[in-house]
């Protein structure tokens, strides 16, 4: 993940769980999340990225990450039951903050 903006507690990002296949048996999670586009455009932006490595993307979940930069906390909030996995993959990338689904 990009590094966490660091002047404005409370930003909010809308943001998309996606489980990404090779077709081969092989899968991972990933959660990519943006200020400025929708989750459909995410999703469809990273489809048309990863057809020609011949991966498949399936959006499991979507929601909204807010940042508390002062207080090191990030909040995710899930619009469909993944949430778990999404605080997981967040907390995986960033050890030093607490995350929190809420």
């Amino acid at each position: 993940m990009d590094p966490l903006p660091e002047d404005d507690d409370g930003l909010g990002y809308s943001f998309i769980l996606v489980r990404l296949a090779d077709g081969n048996g092989g899968s991972r999670l990933v959660v990519r999340a943006s200020q400025y586009e929708s989750r459909s455009e995410m999703f469809d932006l990273m489809q048309r990225k990863l057809k020609p490595y011949g991966l498949e993307a399936y959006c499991i979940g979507e929601g909204e990450i807010e940042i508390y930069h002062k207080m090191k906390t990030i909040s995710v909030r899930c619009y469909r039951v993944y949430g778990k996995q999404t605080v997981r993959i967040v907390q995986a990338a960033f050890p030093e903050w607490k995350v929190v689904n809420w």
